[in-house]
């Protein structure tokens, strides 16, 4: 990957990469690294750098100090979760990724970014499908990141004791809170879960590259939860959420006149779009949100084009 921008004549080439994308709690981390331009590929310490998904902690922790120790320069960004809830993953991520790309001397010349693309981004880039395996300064990026998160999750754990974030590093799918330990979030009324299943549910949508563009959407004909863009396809997205103890599957819920009800507000929304020049292509998704005890998740599945006809 850095050999295509240096047949250009590029020197300085930024790795780009983030973390905490998939989380449901903490921070969004991302890290720009500059490798030294005249490495040969057989510097030992080159050997430590790998997908930082394909390193143990003790091995990402170590490649961590060997980065910061050669690298010719790096950044590490994060955006708190309150940021993240005003303006959204995606444009978290971006961010992040700009902030420590704007905190790197010497400037870069062109980036490297793992996947994603930024068009708002004045320099020279490209975004590489699975880049943090096919190129040094994009894994090198994606381990300080992780090291970086981790360790707030480690100190997170240690001013909200029993929800396991040390070890989880918040990813919803363990101990959040314990079931000894309900947490700030027992009692939960309806409406309460409701929008703690929204929530969830726009950003499981949001790292699978989906782009939200409205929540509770109304009409005479009724309200859909969430509509966002699967590239060219508008999903018109219900959400339903259950606790542990609920019986029935959310999908059970979804009666053939709530489904004819969310197509006249599908079709609603489209017909005061002002941006239809074409037929549009649409369908209708369910997201079905299991909670535990407190916040605990225990599955999210995403069911797309549960409407026919």
């Amino acid at each position: 990957m850095e050999a295509d921008f240096r047949a250009q004549g590029y020197r300085l080439i930024a790795g780009v990469d983030e973390a905490g994308r998939g989380p449901l709690a903490g921070p969004v981390a991302a890290a720009a690294v500059i490798l030294p331009p005249a490495l040969t590929g057989a510097e030992p310490w080159l050997a430590a750098i790998d997908d930082s998904k394909r390193l143990s902690e003790r091995r990402r922790t170590e490649a961590a100090k060997l980065i910061r120790q050669n690298a010719l320069a790096y950044a590490v960004e994060q955006v708190d979760p309150e940021d993240i809830d005003r303006i959204g993953i995606g444009h978290a991520v971006i961010q992040a990724m700009l902030a420590a790309v704007d905190r790197l001397h010497p400037v870069p010349e062109a980036l490297l970014l793992d996947w994603v693309p930024i068009k708002e981004c004045p320099l020279p880039h490209r975004a590489v499908v699975k880049g943090d395996a096919r190129s040094l300064s994009i894994a090198a990026a994606s381990i300080l990141a992780k090291v970086a998160r981790d360790e707030v999750m480690r100190q997170a754990d240690c001013c909200y004791p029993g929800y396991g974030f040390a070890s989880h590093k918040g990813r919803g799918s363990c101990q959040m809170p314990t079931p000894d330990d309900p947490g700030p979030a027992s009692g939960l009324s309806p409406g309460q879960v409701g929008r703690i299943g929204e929530e969830l549910a726009r950003r499981h949508l949001e790292t699978k590259g989906y782009r939200v563009v409205a929540a509770n959407y109304r009409c005479r004909w009724g309200e859909i939860d969430l509509v966002a863009r699967d590239g060219p396809i508008w999903a018109f997205v219900e959400v339903r959420t259950r606790r542990s103890s609920s019986y029935g599957g959310p999908e059970a819920s979804l009666t053939e006149a709530k489904a004819r009800r969310l197509t006249l507000t599908a079709q609603h929304f489209l017909s005061e779009s002002e941006r239809m020049d074409v037929e549009p292509q649409w369908r209708i998704d369910l997201v079905a949100i299991r909670l535990g005890a407190g916040r605990r998740v225990l599955s999210i599945e995403h069911l797309e084009n549960v409407v026919s006809g």
